[in-house]
């Protein structure tokens, strides 16, 4: 039988050189290469399949958009803080005229006349002055009669004392003069 054996490897010992060149060749490469020398250029085209994956070991990094599956939403976060005001946009068109309201109550104003005059002489200065009831306002004016006399009006105004609008009219001679004069004050109380 040993004789067999010998014939047999005589015959055939190239091929069990072979042989055991390329099993013992491939467990040095299993366990003798060095870290990251097989690359993309070393691997043939689909040569990396889902059974020769780890399970859990890909990260989302290892996929292109759109090949994972959205997760749930998650909770809604915090409100952010505002940011400034825009600018004012332009003016919208002027809307239709609404309906006309009710008349108001009509305001009759009460009017109340009064008049006062200085005594007739040659004294100066002259003033007067013509009251209206509180919650009036006076409206007036005034005469010198007669008119043709050189008197200076100094003061002919309203005057407001807190309570009672009044009409105050002042006037004195500009030079001297021998004729008698007076003043007249005609005053509107308007309330």
């Amino acid at each position: 039988m040993l004789s067999l054996v010998t014939r047999y490897v005589r015959r055939h010992h190239i091929a069990l050189l072979a042989l055991f060149v390329a099993l013992g060749g491939t467990s040095y490469a299993a366990t003798q290469l060095p870290a990251k020398s097989v690359g993309k250029k070393q691997l043939k085209r689909n040569a990396v399949t889902s059974v020769k994956v780890k399970n859990g070991s890909l990260k989302r990094a290892d996929f292109a958009a759109g090949q994972l599956p959205a997760g749930a939403q998650g909770p809604q976060g915090a409100t952010g803080a505002s940011g400034p005001a825009g600018p004012a946009g332009p003016a919208g068109p002027q809307g239709p005229q609404g309906p006309q309201g009710p008349e108001g109550p009509s305001f009759v104003p009460e009017i109340i006349e009064d008049s006062a005059t200085t005594a007739s002489n040659s004294n100066s200065p002259k003033t007067i002055t013509v009251d209206c009831d509180p919650g009036m306002l006076a409206l007036g004016g005034h005469e010198v009669i007669p008119g043709n006399l050189p008197i200076a009006v100094h003061k002919s105004r309203e005057v407001f004392d807190g309570t009672t609008s009044s009409w105050t009219l002042e006037a004195h001679e500009a030079v001297d003069v021998p004729e008698n004069w007076r003043l007249e004050v005609s005053v509107n109380c308007v309330g």
